[in-house]
């Protein structure tokens, strides 16, 4: 599988990567409250900025690539099982949704 990664050169390309990362960062911030009651701003900055720049070609891409950051970026600071896990879900759940909102509409 081999998936595009979107810099943003000119102004227009920054503006459809920041609503992109807004739909990821809306969706981080409420899992984490949901989950710890915290807000968690800048681990949810740093995680959107990661999946608002993926040009995926299709729904599963989407998801590999979702999960795999945050195995990388969650595996660095573990701290159980559980958080471990609901911590990549909640980036799967993110990139799902940045697919389903954004990139099936173009």
């Amino acid at each position: 599988m081999i998936t595009k990664l979107i810099f943003f050169d000119n102004k227009e390309q920054s503006i459809e990567g920041t609503k992109r990362g807004l739909i990821a960062f809306v969706t981080l911030i409420l899992c984490n409250l949901y989950y710890s009651g915290e807000l968690k701003v800048l681990e949810s900055l740093l995680i959107c900025s990661a999946l608002g720049v993926q040009m995926p070609s299709n729904f599963y891409e989407s998801i590999i690539y979702s999960a795999l950051v945050g195995i990388v970026i969650f595996g660095v600071c573990y701290e159980s099982w559980q958080s471990f896990l609901f911590n990549v879900f909640k980036c799967v759940l993110a990139g799902s949704l940045i697919y389903l909102i954004y990139w099936s509409n173009i």
